[in-house]
């Protein structure tokens, strides 16, 4: 699971193919139908993903936050691929995986950022779009409040360390 939104926020495909149909692409943003469902027919299977190579100025950022370093579910995770022009975001993709039953985009923090300088005021207000955009589960790994909370920080996280040239 955790690789889901390192490829949403990417902007992947992902390549199924059937022995009596072929092969055929499916944007991951329509790949990931609901808990453990994937848009796949009964004979397909995942052959591969394509994924976009970075263009001037992404970059790619992820974190994940689980109980131990070693096989740790994931309590919440975080994918990044913004685009920079000096200071100014021009491109901003941020999914977040274990926060729903599907691994999620976060289109209103993006669409925050797009085409603004990267600013210390910026990092707030993002930080608190996406505590206000996502709508997290609840279950044994951690709570709903917990995850709403470390989503705006994750967030918050990945623009800093663009901010700092890393």
């Amino acid at each position: 699971g955790d690789t889901g939104p390192a490829l949403l926020a990417a902007g992947g495909t992902a390549v199924v193919a059937s022995a009596a149909r072929g092969e055929r692409r499916v944007p991951l943003e329509a790949f990931w139908i609901g808990y453990r469902k994937l848009a796949l027919e009964a004979d397909e299977l995942i052959v591969g993903f394509e994924v976009p190579f970075l263009r001037a100025g992404e970059t790619d950022r992820f974190t994940k936050i689980g109980t131990r370093r070693a096989q740790a579910i994931s309590k919440i995770m975080c994918a990044s691929r913004i685009g920079l022009d000096g200071r100014r975001i021009v491109r901003a993709a941020i999914a977040m995986g274990s926060v729903a039953a599907t691994p999620v985009r976060l289109p209103g923090v993006e669409t925050l950022l797009a085409g603004k300088d990267l600013t210390p005021e910026l990092v707030d207000g993002a930080e608190k779009a996406a505590q206000d955009e996502v709508t997290p589960i609840a279950d044994i790994r951690s709570t709903a409040e917990y995850r709403r909370w470390v989503a705006g920080r994750l967030v918050r996280e990945a623009l800093e360390a663009l901010a700092g040239g890393k």
